[in-house]
């Protein structure tokens, strides 16, 4: 079911560290759900059809897509509970609703043709889709198996592949997908007999399985934790490597971002004060990494460029700004929050 309605508004070596300087021409233009308890942006694609999802008043998540001249639709698959987390350059758009208590795969079409994903467990999340029409993601069988997340990508055809599990793993997700048809995620491997760390991993179109890890940790406390969160189309991937401390709170105790070539180079890097937490949220054709680190007065965003130069921005007047995703034209999508309140917006960085 769709609903529409138009509402628009305006390794760097350890011991190098990237220079953050603020943007010199920007624009931002925000936009919201109109009557919204919750909003959230999830990509961009290079058309600038933003998708993403949001509460609406009477509780339910709904999946919604922005057209580049700022029309929203809003949509939902059958009524249930559902959500957006990737599009292609053709409108289509991935992510997963809630079935009878467990979440389903799906994609929705330009034209709103909602199709669930078939997959061998009877719980799946689809995190991207590439302009092939390819998905990735997880599944997971919670009645015969030892629920544990398998990997998957799925192609439009009908294809079907999980993720390599070299020995040791305990499960995977495979949170990108780039238009050759390679995916890259994490796999969870047990750490120190109870705990769980993530190790990053890189897999060919044609089944080649690289895992890698970020960086390492001195304190005999920490967990390393290598998470990704893109991989473009030269297969570069990108996401951040943190410091976990257990057992206590388990609390992020440091982070970087990294960039991995498609030939195993890997390159740390930092963005805000040292003790300052990063998240990074993807990276585009041109080498650009986009996400967001603490600031005295909220959570600011950054973009990375290919060469290592930063620029740092925040969305005037709003508190907290967390980009999710930047197009191949540079635009930056995400979610901000206004100062003062508790109304969150979508909002684009035109650079």
């Amino acid at each position: 079911m769709s609903i529409p309605f138009t509402f628009s508004s305006a390794l760097l070596s350890a011991a190098l560290l990237a220079t953050a300087l603020p943007a010199a021409a920007e624009s931002f233009v925000t936009f919201q759900v109109p009557g919204a308890t919750s909003f959230s942006v999830a990509q961009i694609n290079n058309s600038g059809v933003v998708a993403g999802s949001y509460t609406s008043s009477g509780g339910q998540s709904r999946g919604f897509v922005r057209s580049a001249s700022g029309e929203i639709t809003g949509f939902d698959v059958n009524g249930l509970s559902t959500t957006a987390m990737s599009i292609s350059d053709d409108g289509t758009v991935a992510g997963y609703y809630t079935d009878g208590g467990g979440l389903k795969a799906f994609t929705r079409s330009p034209a709103g043709v909602i199709t669930s994903l078939v997959t061998p467990g009877s719980f799946s999340v689809a995190y991207a889709i590439n302009n092939l029409g390819s998905t990735s993601g997880f599944y997971r069988n919670e009645q015969n198996d030892d629920f544990a997340n398998r990997g998957f990508v799925a192609t439009a055809n009908g294809g079907f592949t999980s993720i390599s599990m070299p020995a040791g793993m305990s499960g995977s997700v495979a949170s990108a997908l780039n238009d050759g048809g390679d995916s890259a995620g994490n796999f969870e491997v047990l750490y120190l007999n109870t705990l769980l760390k993530y190790v990053g991993f890189v897999q060919t179109a044609s089944g080649v399985l690289t895992s890698f890890e970020a960086g390492t940790v001195s304190d005999p406390a920490g967990i390393p934790q290598t998470e990704v969160a893109g991989l473009n189309n030269a297969g570069t991937a990108a996401g951040v490597f943190r410091t976990v401390v257990c057992p206590f709170n388990c609390a992020t105790k440091s982070s970087q971002g990294y960039v991995r070539s498609a030939g195993g180079q890997i390159t740390l890097f930092k963005v805000g004060a040292t003790r300052s937490l990063m998240n990074v949220a993807g990276i585009n054709n041109a080498g650009q990494i986009v996400g967001d680190y603490t600031a005295s007065r909220g959570a600011s965003g950054f973009v990375r460029a290919a060469d290592g130069a930063v620029t740092t921005f925040k969305v005037p007047k709003m508190l907290y700004t967390s980009p999710s995703s930047i197009n191949d034209q540079g635009v930056v999508a995400g979610t901000c929050l206004k100062s003062g309140s508790s109304t969150y917006l979508g909002f684009l960085r035109l650079p």
